[in-house]
């Protein structure tokens, strides 16, 4: 009987290390030598016509981030788009489009911030990709990430299909463990004769447990935050500033309308306060939004000794359940 009970826990142990490395193999790591990623996407509409001036969530409620790199005369663009529709259809997320605009002579959305923002966020795990297929750049169209977490990058698929590879992608989810609530709004007196608005925002209610006797690993930054005093974790707040669909029949990728194209993105550099913010011009219609993200980092849990405290998983509990029922020799 024990040796039944030996093999079963053998195969418990393995499968689902066996499932996680499948599944990681549909994907790239985002953010290369960094555990993090993007949450958020609290949204208000900048339209003249909406009553929506402040917003409120619950982490757990937020929707999924999902960001893509794309062009206006990218035809791959319109194949890994119209996959990402499909299987986001009643799906609480949250699409941004980034358009390129460095050396961009074709593309008339993007700008120096919105590609800045993807080179100095994936912008080293995009070189590193792309170096595989001899291109060796930091922006490439099409290139899908969800979660701030899970790059795409291309049309290769890496199992049987684009619509398994994003699917897998999409079902991970984020591997935050943040609780609490963030706060996001609009000053409606605040409209100036520039096209400014105020926006405020709050993400100090933020926390997330930490393990005993983790100390604190300080990186100096403004923006960092210490959780529970025992853990610290850079999050950097961004504005995005996104008109819901376009219509632009001159793009040579046929698609005639594009939606959730980015214009501008502003970092802020702390956890709550406001800022004020010159608009862009629509590009037509009146269907701007300010979107609130959330990008975070964590360091290595460091104990007393300098050493990295691993995290007690289900597999050390099985294998000390597996030693015990495993009959010592005797002597």
């Amino acid at each position: 009987m024990k040796k039944l009970l030996s093999v079963f826990l053998v195969c418990l142990l393995l499968l689902p290390i066996q499932a996680t490395a499948a599944n990681q193999s549909l994907w790239e790591q985002a953010r290369d030598g960094q555990r993090g990623g993007t949450i958020g996407g609290l949204t208000i509409p900048i339209s003249n016509n909406s009553s929506v001036k402040s917003v409120h969530s619950d982490v757990s409620n937020l929707p999924q981030i999902i960001e893509i790199y794309t062009a206006t005369w990218c035809t791959n663009c319109v194949t890994t788009e119209s996959i990402v529709n499909e299987i986001t259809e009643d799906s609480n997320v949250k699409m941004i489009n980034y358009h390129r605009y460095k050396y961009e002579v074709r593309d008339p959305f993007g700008s120096q911030q919105t590609d800045n923002r993807w080179e100095t966020v994936y912008g080293e795990s995009s070189i590193r990709i792309s170096s595989e297929y001899g291109l060796s750049s930091s922006r490439i169209a099409p290139t899908i990430v969800f979660d701030g977490e899970r790059l795409h990058l291309g049309t290769t698929t890496k199992s049987s299909s684009l619509k398994t590879d994003y699917s897998s992608s999409m079902a991970v989810q984020s591997s935050n463990e943040f609780r609490g609530e963030i706060y996001f709004s609009m000053d409606d007196n605040s409209v100036h004769q520039n096209n400014s608005r105020k926006f405020f925002w709050d993400t100090s209610d933020l926390n997330i447990q930490c393990f005993e006797y983790c100390h604190l690993v300080e990186s100096g930054q403004s923006n960092d935050t210490v959780i529970n005093q025992e853990s610290t974790l850079k999050i950097s707040p961004w504005i995005m500033i996104i008109e819901e669909s376009i219509n632009y029949p001159a793009g040579a990728n046929g698609k005639g309308n594009y939606s959730n194209v980015l214009h501008e993105a502003f970092e802020l550099t702390n956890l709550s306060g406001n800022i004020s913010i010159k608009l862009p011009n629509t590009w037509d219609g009146d269907d701007l939004m300010a979107v609130l993200i959330l990008d975070w980092s964590s360091e290595e849990i460091i104990s007393e000794n300098n050493q990295i405290l691993p995290f007690p998983s289900i597999y050390i509990y099985l294998s000390i359940l597996l030693a015990s029922v495993i009959p010592k020799r005797r002597k």
